[in-house]
């Protein structure tokens, strides 16, 4: 999932990525598995920012294979 989140970097800029990524945590419990957590990385996006947002966090995940692309 590390991999991934450098990319939302690259794609939205680091202030927006931080922002998303950092709020998206807030919605994590310690027995999050990385689908759950990758789900709520991508609504915060669209929560926070929109649509293109979250499709392009969501297209980060589904570069890297991980769980959560859908």
């Amino acid at each position: 999932m590390f991999p991934a989140l450098f990319d939302i970097r690259n794609a939205l800029g680091a202030r927006t990525a931080d922002r998303i990524i950092i709020n998206a945590q807030f919605g994590f419990a310690p027995s999050t598995s990385f689908r759950d957590a990758a789900l709520t990385t991508i609504e915060t996006a669209r929560r926070m920012y929109g649509d293109t947002q979250a499709d392009a966090v969501r297209a980060a995940f589904a570069a890297r294979q991980n769980p959560g692309d859908a």
